[in-house]
């Protein structure tokens, strides 16, 4: 039979692919003619609406004007300079996840092959070999010496040529008549051979790459295949998975995930610690441009939330100027994880005056959202930062995964979270993370859920050094202080107090409760408070709650969240430490407590530490002690008389109910001491008019260097008060 001329025409005249002719054997080589494919489509009346658009108008090569349509809304096309219009935003229309494997740039090469022009090639080596029923058997003539030499294809195994296999994908079996149709099985016609794509497979692996053929195969070639099995194998694909320009679909191992768990994640971290450091993820340097204000426009798109709307949905932050490292962030779901994969479409770009913020491939961190999406309540943002919004719905203080080397001049080290993994679960949240750094490698653990009073934080960390650490910081908390009422002498602005956090208590195992209020001091300093027995619980708290006291209706300085950190297990001896920073502006967090154990940090060694945070409002329990509740300092001596010279004063008031029904004759003294200067006067009396309130007043001399003042209200010998720790500066 003649050949169906149909073959050579495009895919929009005809949609029966062009795969293969077959010709019956009897029919001569010489009613073999040419096949004529037309050079081109004849034109095609525009649509209405392209009919009715303006027309590009440019200059072309020919000197004649561009008759192209503009883009809507410009005066040029898309090839002289027009944009907007066409595609969506970003690469939605690309072929996501694999688009450059190697599996899909093989069947890249197949399509090339199958070309037009490559089609004329294969039809005119149809005409010289001849097709046989089935199988692959050559022809006799001129070209028999070349098939001798050829050889074996991948396809084809290991044997050589069959002379009587099985009808391949695509191929008719003998004495058939029509042509093979890749597109849709049939029961006569199986679409797939796992033969075939397991020779292909076995192929694809042997040698640098498969050498795909455009034309009559060539001897002393290694790991070829020719046309026909070119396009059997694209007819295998096609059958296997659909057609090869659609967004290919997670299967296999892809869409199972990888094996996780928290005892993987250890040891993935303990077998980085003992290799070769690999390079951490570097900034991208085009977040620079999106600044405070560009941040707030661009917004994970609510419909892409991941997890249900039940106060648990998470959302992903862009690379910003103040996080541009990118991170991987993975979901587990039934001890498998599946990585989350970046896409421009993920995020939206809002309203707001200046240019456009660009989003830039990849995520910084994420957030927790309140049920209804309105808002968020936890989130790790930057280095290994993270913090929470606490019950009162203010963000203040952060939290860090490790500190190490702080205080230390020129050696401070910041590693960061670069791997999550988030898995819901009936409790909450739990968030695995991988923290890298020159000095550490280490995993977390955070089991999160939200209570009536708090938000709670189960906190595992595993630890490994690669390098000594001169001061080891576990469960580090970062605020800011500038001034309050303590220090009236660092204001600079018309509210009366600024601050996040304004002290920081501790519950030692020796049974002290310690209040050091927070200062502001004129050069870096650090506090050491040791616990011997080991583990003390502390936190920074914001204890001041008036609004009366900060005036400040746009930040609520009264509603940032206090954080406690409670040891669980034994932490061993050391000592929970306080570092000050000075500032002159509420943007800057200059203040830093951690807990650093006195176990030396050598490279080599491993630490494990849990411990619980807990975000609050108010106190981390009921107190049975008086507590500190405001504090002042001025000048020393009596008021109406003259200062006593190079002397200060300090006034600190102290609320309990353990305090009402005392009064000046009910033996309640205040017992005070200093490290530095000496100790003017003493006196503790009941406010009037304030019931369970007691002031306490002690003047001291001003020496030379930094003085703490340590001040408990007594009874008997018995403590009635938390001991307040204040330093002079």
């Amino acid at each position: 039979m003649t050949p169906d001329r149909r073959a050579g025409r495009r895919a929009i005249d005809d949609p029966t692919p062009p795969i293969l002719i077959p010709i019956a054997e009897s029919q001569p080589e010489s009613h073999f003619p040419e096949p004529r494919l037309p050079s081109r489509l004849p034109p095609q009346p525009e649509p209405p609406s392209l009919a009715r658009a303006p027309r590009c108008g440019a200059r072309t090569r020919s000197g004649a004007p561009c008759r192209s349509p503009a883009v809507q809304g410009r005066a040029r096309c898309r090839m002289h300079g027009g944009t907007g219009g066409g595609a969506p935003r970003g690469n939605r229309n690309a072929w996501k996840h694999g688009a450059y494997s190697g599996r899909i740039l093989e069947i890249a090469r197949i399509l090339r092959a199958t070309s037009p022009t490559a089609i004329r090639r294969m039809l005119r080596g149809v005409d010289e070999e001849g097709v046989r029923g089935e199988g692959d058997v050559r022809a006799e003539g001129p070209r028999a010496e070349k098939a001798k030499n050829e050889r074996t294809t991948p396809c084809n195994g290991s044997g050589g040529l069959a002379a009587a296999a099985p009808p391949a994908p695509g191929r008719l079996p003998d004495g058939t008549d029509g042509m093979a149709d890749f597109r849709r099985p049939s029961p006569l016609q199986p679409a797939f051979s796992f033969d075939s794509y397991r020779n292909f497979h076995a192929a694809r692996w042997s040698g640098p790459h498969p050498m795909w053929t455009t034309g009559e195969t060539k001897p002393n070639r290694m790991s070829m295949i020719d046309r026909r099995q070119a396009m059997t194998l694209l007819g295998s694909f096609l059958a296997l998975e659909g057609t090869a320009f659609a967004a290919p679909r997670a299967s296999g191992r892809a869409a199972a995930g990888e094996p996780f768990s928290w005892d993987a994640l250890k040891g993935r971290a303990a077998a980085m610690a003992r290799s070769r450091p690999q390079p951490m993820p570097r900034p991208d340097p085009r977040a620079l441009a999106n600044n405070y204000d560009a941040a707030n426009r661009i917004g994970f798109r609510p419909d892409r939330t991941i997890f249900a709307d039940d106060g648990y949905g998470v959302r992903l932050f862009p690379l910003l100027k103040a996080a541009p490292v990118p991170v991987e962030i993975s979901i587990v779901e039934r001890g498998r994880a599946r990585l989350i994969e970046h896409s421009e479409d993920m995020f939206q770009v809002g309203p707001g005056e200046g240019p456009e913020p660009h989003v830039l491939p990849g995520v910084a961190g994420f957030r927790v959202m309140n049920r209804g999406g309105v808002g968020d309540w936890l989130a790790f943002l930057g280095a290994s930062y993270f913090r929470s919004s606490g019950p009162l719905h203010q963000y203040g203080l952060s939290a860090r995964g490790l500190a190490i080397d702080t205080g230390i001049d020129g050696k401070e080290e910041f590693p960061a979270f670069t791997h999550f993994w988030l898995e819901r679960t009936r409790a909450g949240l739990t968030i695995y993370a991988l923290l890298q750094g020159p000095s550490v490698v280490g995993a977390w653990r955070f089991a999160n859920r939200m209570e009536a009073d708090a938000v709670v934080q189960d906190v595992s960390s595993a630890i490994w050094l690669r390098r000594d650490v001169e001061r080891l910081g576990i469960a580090p908390l970062t605020s800011m202080f500038w001034y309050d009422e303590g220090n009236p002498q660092a204001r600079a602005d018309w509210r009366p107090e600024i601050h996040d956090s304004d002290g920081l208590l501790i519950h030692n195992k020796a049974g002290e409760r310690l209040w050091r209020p927070l200062g502001n001091p004129p050069r870096p300093t650090i506090n050491a408070f040791a616990d011997p027995r080991g583990g003390s619980a502390f936190g920074l708290l914001q204890r001041d709650r008036s609004f009366d006291h900060y005036q400040d209706d746009g930040v609520f300085y009264e509603k940032r969240p206090s954080l406690w950190v409670e040891p669980v297990g034994d932490w061993g001896p050391g000592a929970v430490m306080l570092y000050e920073i000075p500032t002159t502006k509420e943007t800057d967090d200059n203040i830093v407590a951690f807990w650093t154990p006195d176990r030396p940090a050598r490279a080599g060694t491993s630490f494990t530490f849990d411990y619980r945070l807990r975000w609050l409002g108010g106190e981390p329990a009921a107190p049975a002690l008086a507590r500190a509740v405001d504090r002042w300092t001025g000048t020393a001596g009596r008021p109406g008389l003259q200062p006593i010279a190079n002397a200060r004063r300090l006034v600190v008031d102290f609320e309990g109910t353990g305090l009402k029904g005392f009064d000046r004759r009910s033996g309640v003294t205040a017992a005070v001491s200093v490290d530095q200067g000496r100790l003017l006067s003493v006196d503790a009396y009941p406010v009037v008019g304030q019931p369970g309130r007691w002031r306490m007043i002690a003047d001291v001399t001003r020496p030379n260097r930094p003085a703490n003042l340590r001040a408990t209200l007594e009874k008997d010998g018995r403590a009635l008060s938390e001991t307040v720790i204040h330093q002079f500066y």
